[in-house]
């Protein structure tokens, strides 16, 4: 018996990647659910990816799977919005070539997106796997919860293999840019208005982690740098104040602090085990002093969320706990996850 199509226009950018477009085209295969349409985007790789593709589309059906061969290299953002644009299903669900999916992943995903007309785009929560392990692990089916603008403005609260948005949408990644792209176009959608939710279950996989491997998201810097810009297009375009573009700056550079020491505590050695706790306690009251000043300059909802990260971020220490409650009494006995006003700029 076959499986169950579903109105999902899956989304694959390539660029490089003929070791590992199988195994992401193969969690797409075995889904328990069918994407009703698998596009392919060939970035400009020039190494015979293009090849790869071509023949996945001869093996799975070219009724099935299409193939667009960009004539030169636009970056993440071209290749997806590429494929974007292709697309026929009333949802995008987006996979990166070196990732892979929960086989309930699209069931899962489309079925709350049915049950909610309001959410416009929605991700889920991932696990970083070894290559070799299964795809068919447990998941439990966790709840979801709404994704605020002032959640999303402190961080990124899903990956892009893990998001599926309604076709229809008129946002689109940003094709200049090529690090922290998909947090800028989450971000515009928030202050747009739009309804953004996130599932806690676990139905996607990466095999890199986050930051220092190699790829784009081991180059620590840039990200960095992409995360400022981002924040200085959304006051351009009115997203944000200046007094919040400056808190968040703020706060993206202590986040990067922290980052870097905890790069630090892995390698071997005294000096990076010695700088650690150095780094850890010098971030820890930094953000503290910043999130007792965004209070007072009268962005609570913002600053209760910056201490409700950073307290799970830094650990349960008796002075993040402390300070976590202050700022939940203040906004009004609970730590909002959403701005209090439309624009809390």
């Amino acid at each position: 018996m076959s499986a169950a199509v579903v109105p999902v226009s899956v989304v694959v950018p390539c660029y490089r990647c003929a070791d590992s477009i199988r195994r992401a085209v193969a969690s797409v295969v075995g889904q328990t659910v069918r994407p009703m349409q698998l596009i392919l985007v060939d970035d400009a790789s020039g190494d015979g990816t293009l090849e790869v593709l071509h023949a996945l589309r001869l093996e799975l059906g070219p009724d099935w799977v299409q193939v667009i061969a960009l004539a030169e290299n636009r970056g993440p953002s071209g290749a997806r919005n590429a494929g974007w644009n292709a697309a026929t299903g009333e949802y995008v669900a987006f996979l990166d070539a070196d990732d892979a999916w929960h086989p309930q992943k699209l069931e899962r995903q489309y079925r709350f997106m049915s049950a909610h007309p309001d959410i416009a785009v929605s991700g889920h929560a991932a696990r970083r796997l070894s290559p070799g392990e299964p795809l068919d692990r447990p998941a439990l089916d966790a709840g979801h919860s709404r994704i605020g603008r002032s959640a999303l403005l402190l961080s990124n609260r899903f990956i892009t293999p893990s998001v599926m948005v309604r076709r229809e949408v008129q946002f689109r990644f940003n094709p200049d840019r090529h690090h922290m792209e998909d947090h800028l176009l989450w971000m515009q959608m928030a202050c747009a208005g739009l309804q953004i939710a996130r599932l806690n279950a676990e139905l996607a996989y990466t095999f890199k982690a986050p930051f220092g491997d190699a790829g784009l998201s081991g180059e620590t810097w840039a990200m960095e740098l992409g995360e400022l810009a981002n924040y200085r297009q959304l006051h351009r375009e009115g997203g944000i104040g200046l007094p919040l573009l400056a808190c968040l700056i703020a706060y993206s550079g202590m986040k990067y602090a922290r980052r870097l020491a905890l790069l630090a505590l892995f390698p071997r050695g005294r000096l990076a085990r010695a700088l650690f706790p150095v780094s850890f306690m010098t971030v820890t009251y930094s953000i503290t002093g910043l999130y007792i000043g965004m209070g007072l300059l009268g962005r609570a909802a913002l600053a209760a969320e910056m201490a409700s990260r950073s307290a799970r971020a830094f650990g349960p220490s008796p002075r993040a706990r402390r300070n976590s409650t202050v700022w939940s009494r203040r906004c009004g006995g609970s730590l909002t996850r959403g701005p209090r006003h439309a624009r809390d700029r």
